[in-house]
């Protein structure tokens, strides 16, 4: 690939390896599973398939579902400077970095007050130690920067409106359901296939709103 300016997009959601990159966009036929499973022949063969295509792209961006995660919600107070925020959680790095060479997103869930105190829970994603190596050799071989590892959910997102909703991506092993508090990701979880995957989603969206307390 020659090199240029802008940013080449490769999706982890769906069966298929998908490429997104200045309005043009690609379906491989390089599987999701055969690159977590075999990434070194996976990804020649993704090179073979888009040897010929010139993006002129200097930086890859990887969106990944739940599966391939962690996640954790932490709750600080809302005056906390991000520096201490980041030595907090252990990410004694430039907050420039975040979301880019580390792979770590973070992002405000819900801010309250208790007493006098006003709280502010933040969620963390980070790619799984495994999952973000073999990423890493994919994009040494796309001979691209790896610029930033971005959550499924954001592609999936809800519209930011004043109520709590909830979004689903289904696949053939699995359901992946994120509860939004307008546009705030609340509950994250994946559930594997049983084949009732409509009645697994409505089972967990009861059974989280059963939970939550004053809610209409």
């Amino acid at each position: 690939m020659s090199s240029g300016t802008g940013q080449l997009i490769l999706d982890f959601s769906e069966e298929f390896i998908s490429l997104y990159c200045k309005g043009y966009t690609y379906i491989s036929d390089t599987s999701v599973e055969q690159f977590f499973l075999d990434t070194e022949n996976a990804t020649k063969k993704f090179l073979q398939e888009v040897e010929d295509k010139d993006f002129g792209c200097n930086e890859l961006i990887v969106t990944l579902p739940l599966v391939c995660l962690n996640h954790q919600i932490i709750t600080l107070p809302d005056n906390v400077s991000d520096k201490e925020k980041m030595l907090f959680l252990g990410l004694e790095i430039n907050r420039a970095l975040i979301g880019k060479r580390f792979g770590v997103q973070r992002l405000d869930v819900t801010q309250r007050d208790e007493g006098e105190q006003r709280l502010c829970d933040y969620i963390v994603f980070a790619a799984k130690k495994d999952v973000y190596k073999r990423l890493e050799i994919l994009a040494e071989a796309l001979k691209l920067k790896l610029s930033a590892i971005v959550p499924n959910i954001y592609l999936l997102g809800a519209e930011p409106i004043n109520e709590l909703r909830a979004s689903a991506w289904v696949g053939s092993d699995r359901t992946e359901i994120t509860i939004w508090g307008k546009n705030f990701p609340m509950a994250l979880a994946y559930l594997p296939n049983t084949g009732d995957q409509i009645g697994d989603i409505n089972r967990f969206i009861v059974s989280y709103f059963d939970h939550v307390d004053n809610l209409n």
